[in-house]
């Protein structure tokens, strides 16, 4: 098993962790309660199953080659993988077809893992056929033993891989990858005898015993029984999976077998694919210029989706919905990489026209020296974390972007510099809508900081966007503050512009901050309404305000997701954009602020 060095990423240096801790102990120090989450809730037009989601496959119609190898539940491996005479199993038309080749799966369920793949590869469904990949087991053989039913089990799942500071201790067997599923319900494992109950199961690990607190009769039992699907190999350069579901492998927190679906090959695609129920994480990247598109990742134990030194990274037209349904902690710690897509060490990525919903976890979270990033057209909406986070980054713009009724902060900047947020709007985010801080931590890495990535908050714009604080945001509309003791920077030389923007708040007793900064070395500025913030820093003169003032003022219609403007919304007038923001909208002007073009969710 080819294995991928995350360093600093989970398992950082020990300097690194002490100053981390350090960092996030004092964020403790600013947060505030917004009670436990127990599920993800599933997208209001999605047809649902015991609460869930039910995951489907996008249609797809992809051209088949000359020389393809077909795959059919009901081939044999024998045969010659023709159309007529298919292969009954991925891995045999894997194994059978050429470097460059491509295996045509017709519908049906398969079961198992192909393993790793050492030469460019393409696996597609077969044109408008659902195909599913399972890693797990149809399994009968229960008796009843008193209230609850049982059988032998011997699992092959590591069941410690994950740091112990990873799991919210109210779930305590978030690490575990065992999966069970009652007719496509899962059932909620927990760690002893006593915690078993309807909709419960526990592995009894020193007797090899599976207990079910639900009657399996006439139910369909399936459980987990492979860790993952695929994992091409960096010789697998140019591969492709499209219009495949994947769902039910048993992979861990630890980064060896970090998904479901694992790749080391530089230029590979995924297109049209559903990532659904993975023990830990849908899909994981560990190679440059991956192409990622058009999928579906849905009800997945942690991630979406990681990505670590995806250099040229695309991810464009993707929903991540319900990630971390297995409640790995979110809390600050130097564990916390929970997020439904969590990307560090990439530059040069673009993420446009996705939508991150519904998980409880951080919505788009991009650490560890990312740089070069383009954020557009998106949305990130009801997330148990921040809506998008930027830290220990540089040069990034975040344009036209809707970050609305997520947990934490809407947009939050940490350590990050030169960033340009332009157009976007954020609403009723749980802590501030806007944070921007200095993290303590201190980039060492030479040829990092040569390329700009400094680990310091600097040349921050905001511009262009509407934010407004709602019913349920606790902390000021804009946040700032230093964390370094004793503090090194202002939030006037963090943020170097921010104007023309409209800024606001539906209540001034529910968000009784307008603005927290730091400004100066030694002394905070907090200010009760926007026109003394202006007074106090001389920023926002040609930004609109509207406190206590009612949602529906300024949007369209907010409860179906539409924060367009509405015509009774204050006029700011947009201004010229900078180049780099131009290019990454592709427009040369925008004619009202705010987001515009990004995914209704």
């Amino acid at each position: 098993m080819i294995r991928v060095n995350l360093a600093g990423l989970m398992f950082p240096s020990p300097a690194h962790r002490r100053a981390r801790t350090r960092v996030l102990t004092l964020m403790c120090l600013f947060a505030v309660a917004t009670g436990t989450l127990t599920a993800a809730s599933p997208r209001s037009d999605a047809a649902t199953l015991g609460g869930y989601e039910i995951p489907t496959i996008a249609d797809s119609n992809y051209a088949i080659p000359a020389g393809a190898v077909f795959v059919s539940s009901s081939g044999n491996d024998a045969n010659a993988g023709t159309s007529s005479s298919p292969k009954k199993t991925v891995s045999a038309a894997v194994t059978a077809a050429p470097s460059g080749g491509t295996v045509v799966v017709r519908a049906g369920t398969y079961r198992g893992s192909i393993g790793v793949v050492t030469k460019r590869i393409t696996i597609q469904a077969y044109p408008h056929e659902k195909v599913w990949m399972k890693g797990s087991t149809v399994t009968t053989g229960f008796v009843t033993s008193g209230a609850f039913w049982k059988r032998s089990w011997t699992s092959t799942l590591c069941a410690t891989c994950y740091a112990s500071t990873a799991l919210d201790p109210l779930y305590p067997a978030a690490g575990s990858p065992e999966q069970i599923f009652l007719s496509g319900i899962p059932l909620t494992e927990v760690t002893n005898q006593s915690g078993l109950g309807a909709g419960k199961f526990w592995l009894d690990r020193t007797t090899a015993t599976m207990w079910i607190g639900s009657s399996p009769t006439n139910k369909t039992v399936e459980i987990t029984t492979h860790r993952y699907f695929v994992n091409f190999a960096s010789a697998a350069a140019g591969s492709a999976l499209k219009g495949v579901g994947i769902s039910h492998f048993g992979s861990h927190y630890n980064t060896d077998l970090p998904a479901m679906v694992i790749s080391s090959a530089a230029n590979t695609s995924f297109d049209r694919n559903t990532f659904a129920w993975s023990a830990s994480r849908g899909l994981a990247v560990f190679a440059a210029a991956p192409t990622i598109t058009n999928n579906l990742f849905v009800n997945n134990g942690m991630n979406g989706l990681l990505a670590n030194t995806a250099d040229g990274m695309s991810f464009t037209g993707n929903r991540i919905s319900a990630s971390n349904v297995e409640h790995f902690a979110i809390a600050a710690a130097s564990t916390a990489v929970v997020a439904a897509a969590k990307i560090t060490s990439t530059r040069g990525a673009m993420f446009s026209n996705n939508i991150f919903s519904d998980n409880i976890a951080t919505g788009l979270w991009f650490d560890i020296s990312t740089s070069l990033l383009t954020i557009v057209h998106n949305t990130s909406v009801r997330n148990a974390s921040h809506g998008f986070q930027l830290e220990l980054s540089a040069d990034v713009t975040l344009a036209d972007n809707v970050s609305a009724n997520n947990a934490r902060d809407g947009i939050r900047i940490s350590g990050s510099n030169r960033i340009e947020v332009w157009h976007n709007t954020v609403v009723n985010n749980g802590y501030s809508q806007i944070g921007v801080y200095e993290d303590a931590r201190t980039n060492t890495n030479a040829t990092q900081i040569a390329q700009g990535i400094t680990w310091d908050t600097a040349a921050v714009r905001v511009k262009n966007n509407v934010v407004m604080a709602g019913a349920n945001s606790a902390r000021p509309v804009f946040y700032s503050f230093d964390l370094n003791v004793p503090v090194k920077y202002s939030t006037l030389t963090m943020v170097t512009a921010d104007d023309r923007n409209i800024w606001g708040r539906t209540s001034s007793i529910t968000t009784k901050y307008a603005a927290s900064i730091q400004l100066t070395l030694t002394s905070k500025g907090t200010y009760t309404t926007f026109p003394a913030w202006v007074t106090g820093t001389g920023r926002e003169l040609k930004s609109a305000f509207a406190d206590n003032t009612a949602l529906s003022t300024i949007f369209v219609d907010t409860a179906a997701g539409n924060y367009a403007l509405a015509t009774t919304a204050p006029s700011v007038y947009p201004g010229s954009l900078p180049t780099t923001v131009k290019t990454a909208l592709g427009v040369a002007a925008v004619a009202k602020i705010g987001a515009y073009g990004a995914p209704i969710a």
